[in-house]
């Protein structure tokens, strides 16, 4: 069995009052969108990005999105699920860069067909 922790509660010689409080934390929670509230990512049909919920930045404009009802959930709610559709990841909510194909010039080389 644990023993059990015994906090001084009275003046006890250190120049303090005596009392051990723990330690102050803050957290700053951000709600999701009320339609959103149980997925991690949504997509940008406009724009064709892919945003992180738990990493949302001035630059992802959520609520315009949800404003402008141009947005698509996943399923299963993941990154990759996205990228199968053709979604982008948002590089300053994912942490990720956009990706997508090369371009047809830089996979021959800087030819394109009508090039040749």
């Amino acid at each position: 069995m644990g023993a059990a922790v015994k906090r001084r509660t009275g003046s006890g010689g250190d120049g303090g009052s005596g009392t051990l409080r723990p330690p102050e934390l803050s957290f700053s929670f951000v709600s999701r969108p009320t339609r959103f509230e149980h997925n991690q990512y949504v997509g940008d049909k406009r724009s064709r990005f892919v945003h992180d919920l738990d990493a949302v930045t001035d630059a992802c404009a959520i609520d315009e999105l949800i404003a402008s009802e141009q947005f698509a959930a996943f399923g299963p709610d993941s990154l990759a699920e996205a990228r199968n559709r053709g979604y982008r990841p948002h590089p300053p909510c994912t942490g990720q860069s956009g990706g997508g194909a090369p371009a047809l010039a830089s996979r021959t080389g800087g030819e394109t067909d009508s090039d040749r």
